[in-house]
C-alpha cells in the first residue's frame, strides 16, 4: 500500500477505528510476527476441531460396516483389526496372517512413503501394482469425511456403496434434499482441490489412530510428509491426466452436477507409492487426461467368460 493509499485508507475510518489501528501498529511494533501467529492459531483450533468431529463421527458411518463396532480412540489403530487393515501400506499383502501378526505388533511399519489401504476404492482389494493410481483416494471413507467436513457432522451416516456408479466406482444413496449446509454453503463451495483432498486423507488417518491430540509428527508418524507426497500427485505434472480425473470424480460426488463439465522421498524407500506413480506414468506416457480409470475390467472378463 502507498503512502497515498495509506492515508486514504485512515481518512476513511470512525474514531473508534483509528484507535483500534493506532493499537494494533504499536502491537506490531513490538511483535511483528503477531499477526501470523494469531492466523495459525486459528488454523490450529480449525483443524483440532476438524479432527475432533470426524473422529466422533466415524463409527455412525454405515457404509464402513464396522466390525467389530469402532469403539472410542484409544480402542483403534492396532486394536482393531479394521483400522489396522486400512491404516496398513498397500505394499503389504494384509491377507497373510503373519504380515497382519507382524503389522498389529509393530514388527511392520507404516511409513508416510508408502500410501495406506484406505486411499483406494474397496480398501486397496483390487490394487494393481502395475498402475497403482486406478482407485486411488476414492476410497468411500475418505467421502464420507469430506461431507462431514463441508457439509454436517452427520450427514455421512446414511450414506451407502450399493448404489450410483460414477467414474467406475460405488457411490452413495445420500442426497441432500434442502441443498449444501455447514461450509459449503457459508462459503458458497463448488469444488475441491488437492489441497483439501490430501487434508482429509490426513484427517481419516488420525481418526483412525489411537492418538488423541494431533501434531505433524504423531505416534512416529510423519503426517506433513505424508500430505505432502499426496499433494505432490496431485498437483505435479507428470500426473495431470490422472489428477484431472480424480478431481472431476471428487467434484461430482460432493457437489453432484453442479460441477458436471468442470475441470519427501529417500532413497532406501524403494517400495514408496510415488515412486510406483512415477512408474506407471513412464511405462505409459501416452495416456490422456481422458481416460477413465480402468476400475472392474477383470471382473467384467470373468463375468463374458461365465456367459460362455
Amino acid at each position: 500500500m502507498s503512502v497515498e493509499e495509506k492515508k486514504s485508507f485512515r481518512a476513511s475510518l470512525s474514531k473508534d477505528q483509528k484507535r483500534l489501528l493506532i493499537v494494533l501498529e504499536k502491537l506490531l511494533e513490538e511483535e511483528p510476527s503477531l499477526i501470523e501467529k494469531v492466523l495459525s492459531t486459528g488454523q490450529s483450533n480449525g483443524r483440532s476441531k476438524d479432527m475432533a468431529k470426524v473422529a466422533r463421527e466415524m463409527p455412525t458411518w454405515e457404509v464402513m460396516a464396522w466390525d467389530p463396532p469402532l469403539g472410542p480412540k484409544p480402542r483403534r489403530g492396532l486394536f482393531h483389526i479394521q483400522c489396522a487393515e486400512l491404516l496398513s501400506p498397500i505394499q503389504y499383502n494384509w491377507k497373510d496372517s503373519q504380515v497382519q501378526d507382524d503389522f498389529c505388533n509393530m514388527k511392520l511399519l507404516a511409513k508416510p512413503s508408502q500410501f495406506p489401504r484406505y486411499l483406494w476404492v474397496d480398501n486397496g482389494e483390487y490394487y494393481n501394482p502395475e498402475r497403482p493410481s486406478e482407485g486411488l483416494l476414492r476410497n468411500e471413507i475418505l467421502i464420507c469425511a469430506a461431507y462431514c467436513l463441508l457439509f454436517s457432522p452427520s450427514s455421512a451416516k446414511s450414506m451407502s456403496a450399493s448404489t450410483t456408479q460414477v467414474s467406475g466406482a460405488r457411490g452413495c444413496s445420500f442426497k441432500r434434499s434442502k441443498g449444501s449446509i455447514g461450509l459449503a454453503k457459508a462459503y458458497n463451495l463448488t469444488k475441491v482441490t488437492p489441497a483439501f483432498i490430501a487434508y482429509v486423507a490426513v484427517v481419516v488417518r488420525h481418526s483412525l489412530t489411537t492418538e488423541t491430540y494431533f501434531s505433524e509428527i504423531c505416534g512416529g508418524f510423519n503426517y506433513g510428509d505424508y500430505y505432502n507426497q499426496i499433494r505432490e500427485f496431485l498437483e505435479a505434472p507428470k500426473f495431470a491426466s490422472r489428477s484431472k480425473v480424480l478431481l472431476e470424480w471428487w467434484n461430482m460426488r460432493l457437489f453432484g452436477s453442479f460441477n458436471i463439465g468442470m475441470q519427501v522421498v529417500t532413497e532406501d524407500d524403494r517400495d514408496a507409492t510415488l515412486d510406483a506413480l512415477d512408474a506407471e506414468v513412464e511405462g505409459d506416457p501416452g495416456l490422456s487426461g481422458d481416460e477413465e480409470p480402468r476400475l472392474g475390467e477383470q471382473e467384467e472378463d470373468e463375468d463374458e467368460s461365465g456367459d460362455e
